[in-house]
């Protein structure tokens, strides 16, 4: 008769081998597996750097994972493809992909969007932006309290623009409007596109001037914010002038009137000259004052 050489004992340790391997797979931590959202995308700096823009590299993605745009096309000129919403920082935006009709280089512009939108959440955005992308190139802030026929009521004029450059993408981001004690009308837009659609923004220049007004002999002075980006003066509180003005690369001009009262004036961006007059319409002739002076960027900073 044949012996068996198999052993009890060897068929229990076999089995005893098998579980303990089905408990080590079944509890073994398993590498997480994370989506590319379009969260991870919008907050990819290199992502921003590297993007060339092609007519077909943002759509590649973002027709991916957003709803494809069947409502009102808004905006002449302007076809928007896909539409949906996203949370950025607690804050919720719609966000489109959208292009430039008619553009067949880099036509394709990312847009995030929000209106009647809480200040509080345009710095919530612009907190993320800076998280994400670092301090921006440049920053304007020329929000101002509202003031109604002189008087000071409750709420602000927001206006705020921030850029970054990122390789071939700029990123703009704006916050402008009003807003009330009741009530938000203001609008957040955030916008990725290629460099060259878009306009470097270039920081505020604060400048006082200091003159002799002829007519009244005495010296005056003024403080101005030269806004380029806007062609626009402000006066220190961040208000809009009145008039009309005209910024150059070589002169700063204004011109104002109201009932019979004529302002004009010119700074030499060069050499700082400021020269202006008043005219005064009254009978039997008008009354002209000559202002002579000069004028200097100065650094516009809080005392206290």
């Amino acid at each position: 008769m044949q012996l068996s050489t198999d052993h009890p004992k060897n068929g229990q340790y076999a089995l005893m081998l098998f579980v303990l391997l089905i408990i080590i797979v079944t509890f073994i931590p398993k590498p997480a597996f994370t989506e590319t959202t379009i969260n991870n995308i919008l907050a990819d700096k290199q992502y921003w750097i590297n993007n060339d823009w092609t007519s077909d590299n943002d759509k590649l993605w973002l027709s991916k994972k957003l709803k494809a745009y069947d409502g009102k096309q808004e905006f002449q000129g302007v076809i928007i493809d896909y539409q949906d919403d996203i949370t950025l920082n607690e804050v919720t935006l719609q966000i489109r992909l959208r292009r430039v009709k008619d553009e067949t280089k880099f036509p394709q512009q990312v847009i995030l969007y929000k209106k009647d939108v809480d200040p509080k959440d345009c710095d919530k955005i612009f907190d993320w932006l800076k998280i994400n992308f670092g301090e921006p190139k440049v920053k304007i802030d020329l929000s101002h309290d509202l003031k109604i026929e002189g008087k000071t009521v409750w709420g602000n004029t927001i206006k705020k623009q921030t850029q970054w450059l990122l390789g071939n993408t700029h990123i703009n981001y704006e916050c402008s409007g009003v807003a009330l004690k009741d009530r938000n009308l203001t609008f957040l837009t955030v916008q990725f596109n290629h460099k060259s659609k878009s306009k470097e923004l270039k920081g505020l220049v604060p400048i006082k001037c200091e003159y002799h007004n002829e007519g009244l002999n005495k010296k005056q002075e003024n403080i101005f914010i030269v806004n380029e980006n806007d062609n626009s003066l402000y006066n220190e509180s961040n208000r809009l002038l009145g008039g009309e003005h005209n910024i150059t690369d070589e002169t700063i001009s204004f011109k104002y009137k109201k009932d019979s009262t004529y302002i004009e004036y010119t700074i030499n961006r060069y050499t700082g000259k400021f020269e202006g007059e008043i005219i005064v319409q009254q009978s039997p002739e008008p009354i002209k004052s000559n202002l002579t002076g000069s004028c200097e960027k100065i650094d516009l900073k809080r005392k206290f």
